[in-house]
């Protein structure tokens, strides 16, 4: 679709396109940037493409609040203490 195809669109559904666009071009460069590691991946340290890209893009952050996390912490180490 050309640029001048885009603007004829809805606002929204132009943006759409556009973000689609970027979106895949960045899992291609992703991709080249996998395909280039694959050669020194062990068994050990093999990553998915997938999970490659949540790594890279941060799609896999825990968004939980330091207070969240630290309960859990603080929780795992009473677990562990109580030999539970």
């Amino acid at each position: 679709m050309a640029a001048f195809e885009i603007m004829k669109l809805p606002p929204y559904q132009g943006y759409l396109k556009i973000k689609t666009a970027v979106d895949n071009d960045l899992k291609d460069k992703l991709y080249l940037q996998w395909i280039a590691f694959l050669p020194n991946m062990s068994k050990e340290t093999y990553m998915k493409f997938e999970d490659f890209c949540d790594y890279c893009t941060g799609a896999n952050l825990d968004t939980r609040s330091a207070a969240e996390i630290i309960a859990e912490a603080k929780e795992a180490e009473r677990r562990l203490a109580s030999g539970r």
